[in-house]
């Protein structure tokens, strides 16, 4: 297997199950129409996807508006697509400029992933798993997974969700996600006062006198 691609991100933003979600919350909308900015953006160059070398994790760089693939069978199926999705999300952010604090940011990721991934297959679905170790990482991911697909459902998203306004509130099931998020191993330096900054896709490509293209920091739009 080798780490998705370019086009294996463009085509994963034209999955018709992304036109079904419609998140609000605050003052930023999740949507079919903001994954086409993020699409149109990457499509130009503009967020460069790179190829990474984790079978597990992907990543999005607002600094230099990259984003990291994970590797995976082609073409992916939904559950490597809903990583993708994930970090488009935060793409997403990052080119409507909304800062939240990193855990804010990180968990409306995971809830659209889930959204998606609920949407893909009528078969999705976590279960406890008593055979892991109390308090160990793997007992925290599951039980977070388990969590946040509840709450997803609690939502109104199932495989049949046809689509509709799905406003998220930050209320107390909301920080005990959170809270979870800042608990697991990957995520335990961020706090929930720290912003994570989204300043807009500050790279921009040009074609050069010669027919080639460059990739250059800009100002910000």
């Amino acid at each position: 297997m080798a780490a998705y691609t370019k086009q294996d991100v463009l085509d994963a933003l034209l999955d018709p199950v992304l036109y079904k979600i419609n998140i609000i919350f605050d003052t930023v909308v999740i949507n079919g129409m903001g994954f086409g900015f993020v699409r149109s953006q990457i499509a130009a160059g503009n967020i460069e996807v790179v190829q990474g070398s984790s079978s597990a994790n992907a990543y999005y760089n607002t600094g230099d508006d990259t984003l990291t693939t994970q590797d995976g069978p082609s073409p992916a199926p939904y559950w490597k697509k809903s990583l993708l999705i994930h970090e488009c999300v935060h793409a997403m952010f990052d080119l409507y400029k909304y800062t939240t604090t990193g855990l804010t940011n990180e968990l409306l990721c995971y809830i659209t992933q889930v959204a998606y991934e609920i949407m893909s297959d009528a078969r999705y679905k976590y279960s406890l798993d008593s055979s892991l170790a109390a308090g160990s990482n793997d007992a925290k991911w599951n039980k977070f997974w388990v969590d946040i697909e509840t709450y997803v459902r609690g939502l109104g998203y199932d495989y049949t969700t046809n689509g509709g306004v799905v406003i998220v509130k930050d209320d107390a099931a909301f920080k005990g996600l959170r809270t979870q998020i800042n608990g697991l191993n990957i995520y335990q330096h961020l706090t929930n006062t720290t912003n994570y900054s989204s300043d807009g896709i500050c790279h921009q490509v040009y074609k050069t006198p010669w027919g080639t293209n460059v990739r250059l920091e800009t100002s910000c739009p």
